[in-house]
């Protein structure tokens, strides 16, 4: 059996900055894997919900001669631009993802749950499924879990905001069941406007 901490040193070594898995060096049967994700892997991609992190990432891997069946682990917390007020706040986060490693050579069709490789390839690169799970994970609206916890200086500026501008920022949606009030860049960037002018106000008081 492999040494799994060798393994797991030599895809550090290998590219610091992805998390990868030496792939046709693993023998059969059960392989686990610690990474830490910080918030480089976000911002090295613009990720604009996630201003920081610092998670643990555990893959559990069942190699068989067809496949790998594994399951993501991913705990910690991540720093996030609160919707409503627009200041960061720490929001815990918890993942399990179960998800499967193929081999082919053929077009396939993308499955959130699978992780394709060539067979030519010696490494399984999670990068990518690591960033797009936890970015997946967040709600659609952003916001402190105790509205007592937001900026109340933004909070009372929005008061002043008309019931119009208000409306306009945050369109009503159908309710699906799941469906929450999130930002888009035009509104979120109104958002910034009034921060920054309860920020001017402060400093000249």
């Amino acid at each position: 059996m492999h040494d799994i901490s060798v393994v797991e040193f030599e895809a550090f070594k290998m590219k610091s900055t992805n998390y990868l898995i030496g792939y046709k060096g693993l023998s059969d049967g059960h392989h686990e894997f610690n990474f830490v994700v910080q918030g480089g892997l976000f911002s090295e991609r613009n990720a604009d919900r996630i201003v920081d992190a610092q998670l643990t990432v555990k893959v559990s891997m069942e190699k068989s001669v067809r496949q790998m069946d594994a399951l993501l682990v991913v705990d910690g917390q991540l720093s996030v631009e609160c919707d409503r007020c627009l200041d960061v706040f720490e929001m815990p986060l918890h993942i399990e993802q179960p998800f499967v490693v193929k081999s082919t050579d053929k077009e396939h069709d993308e499955d959130v749950d699978v992780v394709w490789i060539a067979p030519e390839e010696d490494f399984v690169d999670l990068t990518d499924y690591i960033y797009d799970t936890v970015c997946l994970s967040l709600p659609f609206q952003v916001v402190h879990p105790n509205p007592e916890d937001c900026n109340q200086d933004m909070i009372s500026r929005f008061r002043s905001v008309t019931t119009e501008e208000f409306d306009e920022m945050f369109p009503e949606q159908e309710d699906d069941g799941n469906a929450e009030v999130g930002l888009n860049d035009e509104n979120k960037a109104k958002l910034l406007a009034l921060k920054q002018s309860v920020q001017n106000n402060k400093e000249k008081k």
